[in-house]
C-alpha cells in the first residue's frame, strides 16, 4: 500500500475500529527487528461490502520514529452512530506518560485526510509489571506478561469515547513505581465533531488495595451499552491467585470515576509453568486480545471473551454473557 515502506517491516499488533464509512486498523511497525514507529490505515467500507477492489489510505508516521511523540500502537475507535462523519486513532503517546495523542481522520469513506496529534492529558500513568501468578514454579521467566502502557480498545458512544489500559499502581489505586501490582485505568472522553479537543469526562482505575499480595487487573476492554452502562473484561492473578477472567461495570448513574465489584467468571485450580520462547523476556504473552462485544440485537446484552488458566500448563478462553 503506498507510500510504501521497506520490505524488512512488518506491522505488528494490528488494531480494529470500525463505523460507518470505514475501518481503522493501527499497527506497530518493526524493521526487521526493532520498534520503529507506528501507522495507520483507512479501510473503505463501501469497497469491502461491494465487489471491491479494496481501497486503502495507509497514514505512515503516526509516530515517525521510535523518538517522537504521537499514538503508540494506535487504536481504531469503533462507531456505532450511523451518521458519522469522522474516524479517529488513539493511543498514550510515545514520549510521555499521562498523556493520550488522538488523530481525527475526515471524509474517510472517500479520500481520507488525518490531523496531526491532539494531545489530551490524563491523570499519571506508567508502566505496567509483570504480574506474579499462584503456583508459578518458574520464576521470573513464568510471570504473566502486562506488556505496557498500550490502550487495549476504543469505542465511541453518543459522542463520548471509552478505552482503557494497564499501569503499575499503589494501595490507593495510584501510579507508583513501586505499587506493587497493575491496575486497569478507564476514561471516558467528550470528543467534538470536526474539531477541538476532546476533554476528559472521568477516569477510574480497578485495582486491589490489598496491602500484602494483591491481585492485578491488566489487560482491560470496555463496552458500553446504548443505556450507558459500561463493561470491561480483564486478567486477574496475584502471588494468591490464579490466572482467571474477570469483569467489571459501572451504570451510568454511578458516581463519576466509580466502578462495581470486581467479578471472577472463571475459577481456575491450575497453574501456568510452560517453558516457552517468552523466557527470555520474563513473561508470559498473557490475555492481550481481551474483548467486550455489544449485542446489535438488544443494544444491552454484552459479551466478555477472554484468556484464563483452563487446565495445568494450558489455557482457554472463556466467553461470559453480561
Amino acid at each position: 500500500t503506498p507510500p510504501q515502506i521497506a520490505s524488512s517491516c512488518f506491522a505488528d499488533y494490528p488494531t480494529l475500529g470500525v463505523d460507518a464509512n470505514a475501518l481503522y486498523v493501527g499497527t506497530d511497525n518493526f524493521c526487521p527487528t526493532s520498534w520503529t514507529g507506528t501507522d495507520g490505515y483507512v479501510i473503505r467500507k463501501s469497497s469491502i461490502l461491494g465487489a471491491g477492489p479494496i481501497v486503502v489510505t495507509a497514514f505512515r508516521g503516526l509516530v515517525a520514529t521510535s523518538s517522537s511523540a504521537g499514538p503508540y500502537t494506535p487504536q481504531g475507535v469503533d462507531n456505532y452512530d450511523p451518521s458519522s462523519t469522522e474516524g479517529y486513532f488513539i493511543g498514550p503517546d510515545n514520549l510521555s506518560y499521562g498523556l493520550l495523542q488522538m488523530r481525527r481522520v475526515s471524509t474517510p469513506g472517500g479520500t481520507p485526510t488525518i490531523s496531526a496529534d491532539i494531545s489530551i492529558t490524563v491523570p499519571t500513568t506508567g508502566a505496567p509489571i509483570k504480574v506474579p501468578h499462584l503456583g508459578n514454579t518458574l520464576g521470573n521467566s513464568a510471570k504473566l506478561d502486562a506488556l505496557d502502557d498500550r490502550l487495549f480498545a476504543a469505542h465511541i458512544r453518543n459522542g463520548k469515547l471509552w478505552t482503557a489500559h494497564n499501569i503499575q499502581v499503589n494501595s490507593s489505586g495510584v501510579y507508583s513505581a513501586s505499587g506493587g501490582r497493575d491496575g486497569s485505568r478507564w476514561y471516558e472522553l467528550n470528543v467534538p465533531v470536526g474539531s477541538g479537543t476532546p476533554t476528559l469526562i472521568e477516569s477510574g482505575t480497578v485495582f486491589d488495595p490489598a496491602a500484602t499480595n494483591p491481585r492485578s487487573y491488566w489487560i482491560p476492554s470496555v463496552m458500553v451499552s446504548g443505556q450507558g452502562h459500561a463493561a470491561f473484561a480483564l486478567s486477574s492473578a496475584g502471588n494468591s491467585d490464579r490466572a482467571n477472567s474477570a469483569t467489571v461495570g459501572r451504570l451510568v448513574g454511578d458516581a463519576l470515576g466509580t466502578t462495581q465489584a470486581v467479578a471472577l467468571y472463571t475459577s481456575s485450580s491450575t497453574a501456568y509453568n510452560v517453558s516457552d520462547g517468552y523466557a527470555s523476556r520474563g513473561a508470559h504473552r498473557w490475555g492481550d486480545y481481551s474483548y467486550v462485544s455489544l449485542d446489535p440485537i438488544d443494544d444491552q446484552t454484552m459479551w466478555a471473551v477472554h484468556m484464563f488458566c483452563d487446565a495445568t500448563n494450558s489455557y482457554g478462553v472463556r466467553v461470559a454473557k453480561l
